[in-house]
C-alpha cells in the first residue's frame, strides 16, 4: 500500500478511538488471524458469499468484472514479465482460487500454483491512433468476458504494444477475488518481482504469513461483543428507515433490476475545488465529507425527501496482517441522513462528517450479514437499503518505476455497466475535482444526468459561499429554483 495510505489508516485509527473513549468505549484488540488447518478449501468471506449470490443469479454478469490497466513504458523483457505474473500468482492464494457448490454450500476451493496465459497483441502495425483505440478495445472486451466461479481461472491478461518501448497491460479479475487495494498490490509486486529478475536478484517480499482464505475462515469465526455491539449500531441507526429514495426517472423502472450503463463526466473549476477545502478544513471535515454533504444535498432537492440513504466503500484493510493481501476486503456502508426545515449546509456537513465517523468505526459487520438482519422488504427492481453510490478515488494514478520501466495505472471506466440507480465517483486530479456519474440506462437520459451534475456543481459554488443558508435557498442553477425539480415529480413512473 502507498506510504500516504499507511499513515491515513493510523491516523484513522488514532481518531477512532480517541472519539470512543470520548464516550466511553474502548477499541477492542481483535485476535490475530492464523492459518487454517485446510489449505485447499475454506468457506467465502461474507464478501464473496454476496458476490456468489448475484452471480447465482445472473451468472456471467460483467458488472462485477474488475481491471487493473497499466502503461508500461521502457524496454520489456515478455519472459521475465510472465515469470513475475507466475510469482504473483504463486504468492497470492486467491489469484488461484475457483467457487464450488459443496453440498449446497459455496467453497473456495484452492488450486496449485500455475502459470496464467497472457496474450499478446502486436499493434506496431497500425497507424499510431489507431493503435490506442484497438488497446482500449482489447482490453474493454477482456474486461467484459464472462467468469464462471467454478470453472475458470478467474484472472486473465493481454498485452498490447503500441510502441518498441510501450505496452498495455490489463488485468482483468472477477469482483470476488479482489478489490481496489488488491489492484495497487498487483502492480507494486510485479515492478518489484520484474525489477528483481532483471538483475538476478532474491525476490524483495518476504512470504505472505497468511492468505486471504485465512481471513474468511477467521471472519466466520468472529462472535464477539465488539461485533455484536457493531451490528447493534447499525441496526439503530438503520431500523424503521425508509429504503425507497424516490428520483425523478426519465423511464418506466424495471420489475427486475438491470445493469446497463452510461457514463457522463462533469469537471469541477479548481476555484471552487480550493473553496470545497478551505471549507471542508474550517469545519473539521475532509473533502470526502464536504463532497458528500453536497451529494446528500442534491438528491434532498431532487427528490424532496426527508431521509437520503447513500452506500460508499471502505477499505476494510483495517489490521496489519491484512495490508498486504489480494483479495476482497472493501465492505460497503451506509450513511443516512435527515433533512428538516431550515437545515444549512454548514449544520449538514457536520451531521455527515459525524455519520461517517460512526460508519468508520463500525465498519466490520458486513454489508449482506447487515441486510439479512434488517430484513427490508426486497424489491427486485431495487438495490436494497439505498439506491445511489458514492466513491471517491485516489487523488492521482499509481506511478512506479524500477528495472528500467515505468508503470502507470490508466483508467479504463467500464461505461456499459451500472451496478446502481446512480454512482457519483469524484477525484481530484490537476487541482480540479472530475465527477463521473455512472446511471442505469432503464432510468435515465444522459440529458438528465449531465443537467444532475451542473446542479451538483452550482449547489456546491452556493454552499461553500453561503455555508449558513438553508439548503432549500440553495439554487442549482442561475434563476432556478425547486419549481425545476418540482416539475419532475408529476411523472411518477413506480406507482
Amino acid at each position: 500500500m502507498r506510504a500516504s495510505t499507511v499513515i491515513l489508516e493510523e491516523e484513522r485509527r488514532a481518531l477512532l478511538s480517541m472519539l470512543l473513549l470520548e464516550d466511553g468505549i474502548e477499541m477492542v484488540q481483535r485476535r490475530l488471524i492464523s492459518r487454517r488447518s485446510d489449505s485447499l478449501q475454506a468457506p467465502l468471506s461474507f464478501a464473496q458469499q454476496r458476490l456468489w449470490f448475484l452471480n447465482e443469479m445472473e451468472p456471467g454478469d460483467a458488472a462485477y468484472n474488475d481491471q487493473i490497466f497499466l502503461q508500461i513504458s521502457g524496454p520489456l523483457r515478455l519472459a521475465l514479465l510472465r515469470e513475475s505474473i507466475a510469482e504473483i500468482v504463486r504468492r497470492h492464494e486467491i489469484l488461484r482460487t475457483q467457487f464450488v457448490s459443496r453440498n449446497g454450500i459455496p467453497t473456495q476451493l484452492i488450486r496449485p500454483p500455475h502459470a496464467v496465459p497472457l496474450e499478446y497483441f502486436e499493434l506496431r502495425n497500425l497507424l499510431y491512433a489507431q493503435r490506442l483505440i484497438e488497446a482500449r478495445r482489447l482490453a474493454t472486451e477482456c474486461v467484459k468476458g464472462p467468469f464462471d466461479l467454478s470453472h475458470d481461472s478467474l484472472i486473465r491478461l493481454r498485452l498490447m504494444q503500441v510502441e518498441d518501448n510501450e505496452h498495455y497491460l490489463i488485468v482483468a479479475m472477477h469482483h470476488i477475488i479482489c478489490d481496489g487495494g488488491s489492484k495497487e498490490i498487483f502492480a507494486r509486486e510485479l515492478l518489484g518481482i520484474y525489477n528483481a529478475l532483471c538483475i538476478g536478484a532474491a525476490i524483495p517480499l518476504p512470504e505472505l504469513k497468511i492468505q486471504y482464505a485465512d481471513y474468511a475462515e477467521w471472519q466466520r469465526q468472529q462472535r464477539e461483543d465488539e461485533f455484536r455491539r457493531q451490528l447493534a449500531y447499525w441496526k439503530s441507526t438503520l431500523a424503521g428507515t425508509v429504503h425507497r429514495l424516490e428520483l425523478p426517472l426519465d423511464k418506466p423502472r424495471p420489475r427486475m433490476q438491470t445493469h446497463g450503463g452510461a457514463q457522463c463526466s462533469h469537471v469541477l473549476s479548481a476555484g471552487l475545488t480550493q473553496d470545497l477545502h478551505t471549507l471542508a478544513h474550517a469545519e473539521d471535515a475532509t473533502l470526502f465529507m464536504t463532497l458528500l454533504a453536497g451529494f446528500n444535498a442534491l438528491l434532498h432537492r431532487y427528490t424532496a425527501q426527508d431521509e437520503i440513504l447513500i452506500g460508499f466503500p471502505f477499505g476494510g484493510r483495517n489490521m496489519p496482517e491484512l495490508e498486504s493481501l489480494i483479495g476482497l476486503f472493501a465492505n460497503t456502508l451506509v450513511l443516512r441522513t435527515e433533512f428538516h426545515v431550515g437545515l444549512n449546509f454548514r449544520t449538514l456537513l457536520q451531521r455527515v462528517r459525524n455519520a461517517a465517523l460512526d460508519a468508520f468505526a463500525n465498519s466490520d459487520v458486513p454489508f449482506d450479514q447487515l441486510v439479512r438482519e434488517l430484513q427490508p422488504v426486497r424489491d427486485p427492481s431495487r438495490h436494497p437499503l439505498f439506491q445511489v453510490f458514492f466513491s471517491m478515488a485516489e487523488p492521482e494514478p499509481l506511478a512506479l518505476s524500477g528495472g528500467g520501466l515505468e508503470l502507470r495505472t490508466l483508467s479504463l471506466l467500464d461505461s456499459s455497466a451500472s451496478k446502481f440507480d446512480l454512482t457519483l465517483y469524484v477525484q481530484e486530479a490537476g487541482g480540479s475535482i472530475h465527477c463521473s456519474a455512472a446511471y442505469n440506462t432503464s432510468l435515465f437520459e444522459h440529458a438528465s444526468i449531465k443537467r444532475m451534475l451542473e446542479h451538483f456543481e452550482a449547489l456546491l459554488i452556493e454552499a461553500v459561499s453561503k455555508p449558513g443558508r438553508p439548503i432549500a435557498k440553495l439554487l442549482l442553477r442561475d434563476g432556478e429554483t425547486d419549481a425545476l425539480v418540482g416539475r419532475f415529480h408529476h411523472c411518477d413512473w413506480t406507482s
